[in-house]
């Protein structure tokens, strides 16, 4: 991912996945462009499909993910649609339409993220005094996920082959 060479706190991110993590990330992202092209001209359902991928990100944050990677991941994809299109398009054209659809689609993720974040809390709350609940901080930080990254840092230690994946050293257990 063109994310990981321009992220350094990316590229670690992607050290933390489990090859199985890394691929269902990757088909979640084919997945989301793919549905929201077959959805171009339909801004509520594009919202939606938007809202929903950005929901999905919230099971990545035990391993480190973090909703500034929204940013860095737009404007990759904007810069590879435009690569993608070769010049069949005057440049500046088919850079302003990519951007206007790529800033709809990420604002909405965002938006989808933050909102799966305070349902989590809300039923954490609910549910309990605190102490079998999660800390879902919106800073990406993993303050009072110690259980968590302590069984990450096992699983990490127990590593059986490491590959590269565009330049990034990944970890399949």
């Amino acid at each position: 991912m063109r994310v990981a060479q321009k992220r350094e706190d990316f590229a670690d991110f992607c050290e933390t996945l489990s090859g199985q993590q890394w691929n269902d990330m990757v088909d979640k992202m084919k997945e989301f462009l793919d549905k929201v092209i077959a959805a171009v001209g339909k801004d509520n359902e594009i919202q939606k499909l938007s809202e929903q991928f950005g929901e999905w990100h919230v099971l990545l944050r035990p391993v480190g993910f973090k909703p500034d990677f929204f940013a860095a991941a737009a404007e990759a994809v904007t810069k590879e649609c435009v690569h993608l299109d070769q010049a069949a398009h005057p440049p500046t054209e088919t850079f302003l339409a990519w951007a206007e659809l790529i800033t709809l689609m990420f604002s909405a993720v965002r938006d989808g993220y933050y909102a799966e974040v305070r349902r989590q809390r809300k039923q954490s709350s609910f549910y309990g005094n605190g102490k079998n609940s999660l800390d879902l901080s919106t800073d990406g930080s993993d303050e009072g996920n110690g259980e968590i990254n302590s069984h990450l840092s096992v699983v990490n230690e127990e590593n059986v082959d490491t590959t590269s994946c565009n330049g990034v050293e990944k970890t399949r257990l």
